[in-house]
C-alpha cells in the first residue's frame, strides 16, 4: 500500500504527516529491518506459528517496537507510531510473499 494509505487511516495531518513520510524513506536501515525480520519469519517463525494470521501478529507486535525506536529518535506520537508499525508489517509480509513466489517459481 502507499504512504498516503497509512496517513489517510490514521488521520495523520501536518508534522506528523509529515514525521511519518520521512521514516517511510527508504534506505539502508528499514531495508535491513525489513529484510531481517522476513528472513527470520520465514526460517524460524513458520516452524514456531505454522498459521500465516499468528505469524503476522508475533511481527506486528515486533514492528511496534521498531516503530517505537524510530518514532522517538524522529519526534511523532502514538498515531505516527501506530501508522509506521502498521507500515513495516505489512512490508514485512510483502517481502515474504515475494520471497515464497520466488522460491516457487525456481523449482
Amino acid at each position: 500500500m502507499s504512504v498516503s494509505f497509512y496517513s489517510a487511516f490514521f488521520s495523520l495531518a501536518g508534522d506528523d504527516r509529515r514525521v511519518f513520510e520521512i521514516l517511510c524513506e527508504e534506505d539502508e536501515t528499514l531495508e535491513k529491518a525489513i529484510s531481517d525480520c522476513a528472513t527470520m519469519w520465514r526460517t524460524r517463525m513458520r516452524a514456531v506459528y505454522p498459521d500465516h494470521v499468528m505469524c503476522r501478529q508475533v511481527f506486528l507486535a515486533r514492528s511496534a517496537l521498531i516503530a517505537a525506536k524510530h518514532v522517538v529518535i524522529n519526534g511523532g506520537g502514538r498515531q505516527v507510531a501506530a501508522a509506521f508499525a502498521l507500515y513495516i508489517c505489512d512490508r514485512i509480509e510483502q517481502r515474504v510473499s515475494q520471497l515464497d513466489r520466488e522460491d516457487e517459481n525456481a523449482l
